[in-house]
């Protein structure tokens, strides 16, 4: 299996596209990706399973004053 290590700030996501995901991943009450032949990345999973387009386009400016719980020390 080929790595690769995509990221993305955030998705847009059709409700064609997120209907798509979920049935091909949602059974049996849980999300199950045993049978994705793809890397088990988020970013990986959807861009190799439904149609995408990426953009270095801002779509949203977030606003950083506001702090994070996630990543404090490096904003």
């Amino acid at each position: 299996m080929k790595y690769i290590l995509p990221s993305a700030g955030m998705y847009i996501i059709s409700r064609k596209g997120a209907e798509k995901l979920v049935n091909r991943y949602y059974k049996n009450n849980m999300y199950d990706f045993n049978d994705c032949e793809y890397q088990i990345v988020a970013d990986v999973a959807l861009y190799q399973s439904v149609n995408t387009y990426a953009t270095t386009f801002p779509t949203a400016y977030p606003n950083i004053n506001m702090g994070s719980e996630i990543h404090p020390d490096h904003l």
